[in-house]
């Protein structure tokens, strides 16, 4: 997908590419909501990992030492990637998600700064 692609299903601020796990991060508002590697976008997903499961969609997996780990990052399915309505949805709650765990990580460390 073209970065003026997402800059159009994605008018809620300018979309932003950085090196990332061997391809580019999608930023979006100081947060990280999609990745773009292996000819694939993968979008954020803790909270909703079920609808990209129900695709037969699998995690991004990022080499940590010896080990191979899944990350909260989904390969979007084809059909929604040509479906113009579903691909803005399911920006819109990437990018919501990364807002929302960037919220709940600030929270957090203000709480640990206050005791």
């Amino acid at each position: 997908m073209k970065e003026m692609d997402l800059q159009k299903l994605l008018p809620e601020g300018a979309v932003e590419l950085k090196g990332m796990f061997g391809g580019l991060g999608l930023y979006c508002q100081g947060v990280m909501f999609g990745l773009c590697a292996d000819n694939k976008l993968f979008l954020r997903s803790e909270t909703n990992a079920y609808k990209y499961l129900s695709y037969g969609q699998l995690p991004f997996f990022v080499r940590m030492g010896q080990q191979v780990l899944p990350i909260s990052f989904y390969s979007v399915p084809q059909q929604v990637m040509e479906d113009t309505g579903k691909m803005r949805s399911w920006l819109i709650d990437a990018l919501n998600e990364a807002l929302r765990l960037k919220t709940l990580a600030q929270k957090k460390e203000q709480s640990l700064i206050s005791d």
